[in-house]
C-alpha cells in the first residue's frame, strides 16, 4: 500500500481513520489476502497515534473488511454475505441520522468503482439492458431490484470482490431505508435521470461527469426528516457559509416585517437545494443562477427539466476565493499541483467552479489531492496543517478570513484574466469580479481578480403565493441590509427581479404589480 493521505478530522478520529484506510484499499485495488502496512507505519502515514489507529482497524474488522492474521499482520478479508447487515442494521434502526454517513460511504465506494470501470480497456455494455429495466420500473419494489441489478452489472470487471460486496450491501441497506421513509418512489424520475446521465458519462469516458452523477444519485437516496411537519423551511448551504448566514438574516427580517416564521436547514448547496425544492422538503432555497437555469431546462447535470422552479429574487453574487497557507510558498493557481485542497462540501457548487478554473491552468483532478469539506472543516484542516488550501464561494467580504489569518497566515490567489476569460466564455451568467479583503484589522483593503457567480432565491411553483409575496416584499424593503443593494429605486427593483433566466413566482408578480401601483400613485420613484 502506498502512502495514505492524512485524515481530515471532522468527527470521531477512529471513524475518519477507518474511512481513510478504506479509501486507500479501494484506490489501490487491494484484494483479499493483500497485507496492509504495519500499524506503526500506517499510524505515521496518517499522523495519528497507534492506539487510535488500532481502534479504527477494529472497526474495519467488525465490518469484515480486514482481518488479523498471526505472523502476517492485517490483511484484506474475503467478503462475508451477512456481516454488514448484521453490523449496520441495528445501528440504522436505533440512530436514523447514521443513514447520512452510510450514504457518504456508498458515494465513496461507487465513485471509486466507476472510475476504475471507465479506465478499463474493454467494457461490457450489457449494462444498458439493466438501465432499460430501471426506466420501466412501475413501483417501488421493482425500482429497488432494478437499481441493484443495474449497479451490479455496471460493476462487472472490477477486480476487488471485497469492495464490490461491501458496496452492494451498503447500497441495498440504503435503498430499503429510503423506501421505509417513503422518499424513493417520489424521486423516481430524478433517479432515472441520474442513471441515464451516469451511463452517458461512462460511455464518453468522462470520470468527473460520472462521479457527479454518482453524487446526484446518492443525494436522491438521502432520507431527511428536517422539513417534515415543520411549516415553512428554507434550504441554505453548509454551516457557517454565505447561504447559511444569509438565511439567518432573511428569516429574521421576514419574521419582523411580515410575521412569518421560517426555519432553515443546512444542505449540500445549490444543486441539492433544487432537488429538495422539487421534493417539497423545502419551500424556499438558495442556488446559483446557472444551476437554476440548467435545472429548469434539463441540461448539464439535470437530465430531466425541473419545470417547477420559480424565482423569488436575485441575491448578492458569490466570489470564488482560493485560500492557501502562506508557508506553502504557493502564489498562483498552477502551483497547486500535488497540493492538498478542499473544493467545498459534497454536493456543493464550489467544486464545479473550482475544477473549471484549475483545468484552465492545466490541472486535472488527478494532479492535486482533493478533499470535500465544508468551510468550517476546511478552515480547521488548514489551521492544523492537514490542508494546503481550499476554495470557497462567498460574498464580499469573506467574513472569517481575518480570524483565520490570525491563527495561521494565509494568502489569496488571484485568478488571471486569461483564465477568467476562457471560463466566462462557457458560462454567460458568470462574471469577472474582484475579491476585497483585509488580513489584519486596520489594513487597507486588498483586491484580487476572481470570478463572480450570480445567485437566486427560488421556490416551488406550488408554494403559497402570499408567502412568496411577503418574502419578496421583505427583500426589497431590506435590500440594503440583506444584500448590500441600495433600495427604494427602480434600479434596485431591476437588480432584484429582472434578467432572471427562470420564470418569476406568481407571488413575486403580485408583489411587483402592487408595488408599481403604489409608485404610480405617489407620482415619483418613492419607497415601496
Amino acid at each position: 500500500m502506498k502512502t495514505v493521505r492524512p485524515v481530515i478530522k471532522k468527527q470521531k478520529a477512529s471513524t475518519q481513520i477507518a474511512r481513510a484506510v478504506l479509501d486507500a484499499i479501494v484506490a489501490e485495488g487491494l484484494k483479499a489476502g493483500d497485507r496492509l502496512p504495519a500499524q506503526a507505519e500506517l499510524a505515521k502515514q496518517l499522523k495519528v497515534s497507534v492506539p487510535t489507529l488500532r481502534e479504527a482497524i477494529e472497526r474495519l474488522e467488525l465490518l469484515g473488511i480486514v482481518r488479523a492474521v498471526h505472523g502476517v499482520g492485517t490483511v484484506v478479508s474475503e467478503p462475508s454475505g451477512d456481516i454488514l447487515p448484521r453490523a449496520l442494521g441495528p445501528l440504522l434502526a436505533a440512530q436514523p441520522h447514521k443513514h447520512a454517513e452510510l450514504i457518504e460511504l456508498l458515494r465513496l465506494l461507487q465513485a471509486a468503482i466507476v472510475r476504475a470501470v471507465i479506465r478499463q480497456e474493454d467494457q461490457d455494455w450489457s449494462v444498458v439492458t439493466e438501465m432499460s429495466s430501471v426506466r420501466s420500473s412501475r413501483n417501488s419494489d421493482q425500482l429497488i431490484q432494478n437499481l441493484l441489478l443495474f449497479f451490479k452489472a455496471l460493476h462487472q470487471g472490477f477486480s476487488n470482490h471485497t469492495i464490490l460486496s461491501l458496496c452492494n450491501l451498503v447500497h441495498e441497506l440504503v435503498l430499503f431505508r429510503a423506501e421505509e421513509n417513503d422518499v424513493l418512489w417520489p424521486r423516481v424520475e430524478n433517479l432515472k435521470a441520474a442513471v441515464t446521465g451516469l451511463i452517458d458519462s461512462i460511455k464518453a469516458r468522462d470520470e468527473d461527469g460520472a462521479v457527479q452523477h454518482i453524487s446526484a444519485y446518492s443525494n436522491l437516496l438521502a432520507w431527511r426528516s428536517e422539513g417534515d411537519g415543520r411549516g415553512v423551511v428554507l434550504g441554505t448551504g453548509s454551516a457557517g457559509g454565505s447561504f447559511d448566514r444569509f438565511g439567518e438574516r432573511l428569516i429574521a427580517a421576514v419574521n419582523e416585517r411580515a410575521g412569518v416564521t421560517i426555519e432553515s436547514i443546512p444542505t449540500g448547496g445549490g444543486i441539492e437545494n433544487v432537488d429538495l425544492t422539487g421534493l417539497g422538503r423545502v419551500q424556499l432555497s438558495i442556488t446559483q443562477m446557472d444551476v437554476a437555469q440548467s435545472a429548469y431546462n434539463g441540461v448539464g447535470l439535470f437530465r430531466a427539466p425541473r419545470g417547477f422552479i420559480r424565482a423569488v429574487c436575485r441575491l448578492a453574487p458569490l466570489n470564488l476565493w482560493a485560500v492557501v497557507r502562506a508557508d506553502t510558498d504557493i502564489t498562483q493557481l498552477g502551483e497547486l499541483k500535488q497540493a492538498r485542497i478542499s473544493a467545498g462540501a459534497v454536493g456543493s457548487d464550489t467544486a464545479v467552479v473550482a475544477e473549471k478554473i484549475l483545468r484552465q491552468v492545466g490541472l486535472s483532478p488527478h494532479d492535486y489531492r482533493a478533499f470535500q469539506l465544508s468551510l468550517l472543516n476546511a478552515m480547521h484542516a488548514l489551521r492544523t496543517g492537514e490542508l494546503d488550501g481550499f476554495f470557497y464561494l462567498s460574498q464580499n467580504p469573506f467574513v472569517s478570513l481575518e480570524e483565520l489569518n490570525h491563527s495561521v497566515p494565509v494568502c489569496i490567489l488571484p485568478i488571471p484574466a486569461e483564465v477568467s476569460e476562457a471560463v466566462l466564455s462557457e458560462h454567460e451568467s458568470w462574471q469577472s469580479s474582484q475579491a476585497r479583503f483585509r488580513l489584519h484589522t486596520g489594513d487597507q483593503p486588498e483586491i484580487v481578480p476572481t470570478i463572480g457567480i450570480p445567485t437566486l432565491l427560488i421556490a416551488h411553483e406550488a408554494v403559497d403565493t402570499q408567502l412568496v409575496r411577503a418574502v419578496a416584499d421583505t427583500v426589497e424593503h431590506r435590500a440594503d441590509e440583506l444584500l448590500g443593494f441600495e433600495r427604494s429605486t427602480a434600479d434596485a427593483r431591476r437588480a432584484l427581479f429582472e434578467g432572471i433566466p427562470v420564470p418569476l413566482h406568481d407571488g413575486v408578480k403580485e408583489h411587483l404589480g402592487t408595488a408599481e401601483e403604489r409608485i404610480e400613485g405617489s407620482g415619483h420613484d418613492a419607497a415601496v
